[in-house]
């Protein structure tokens, strides 16, 4: 769990991306648009000799997907990292939402801009340091600025 005044920071860096101030003309940054969607061919990625031993992970943060699909592989512990901080918020909210919500809840809370009567189902899933960043986050943006702001929705890697 991250510490409150790194959460803050967080937040301003989210809050910044939202609200498209970026001075930086790298590719990538420390606060940047979070990955909506792996670009990896995870079936290859995890496609290994059956004897592979995947209960302890290191994995890029990303999307998430790349954890989600070590988990279906029998990961128990899962450290992630990523260049971009935001990632990790972007991660533990899509891992939530995975927890908490039916399949078709699921595809309307990341295809229908973050309903907010989704979001409150999820919170209970989420880390306090996670929920204070997406609380703060929803009591000042509606989801549909944070999904179209917030998260790369059309970047290809």
């Amino acid at each position: 769990m991250l510490g409150r005044k790194t959460v803050e920071k967080d937040i301003r860096g989210a809050m910044k991306v939202i609200a498209r101030i970026n001075t930086q003309n790298f590719p990538y940054d420390t606060y940047d648009q979070i990955q909506y969607k792996g670009t990896e061919n995870l079936i290859e990625t995890f496609n290994t000799d059956k004897t592979q031993d995947f209960s302890s992970c290191l994995i890029v943060a990303g999307s998430g997907d790349q954890a989600m699909e070590a988990i279906n592989h029998g990961a128990k512990v899962i450290d992630t990292f990523d260049i971009n901080r935001l990632d990790y918020y972007g991660t533990a909210l899509n891992y939530a939402a995975r927890k908490a919500l039916p399949y078709d809840e699921y595809m309307q809370f990341y295809t229908r801009g973050f309903p907010v009567h989704l979001f409150l189902k999820l919170q209970k899933f989420l880390a306090p340091d996670v929920l204070m960043f997406w609380q703060t986050l929803f009591a000042t943006f509606n989801g549909e600025i944070i999904h179209c702001n917030l998260f790369d929705t059309n970047r290809h890697h």
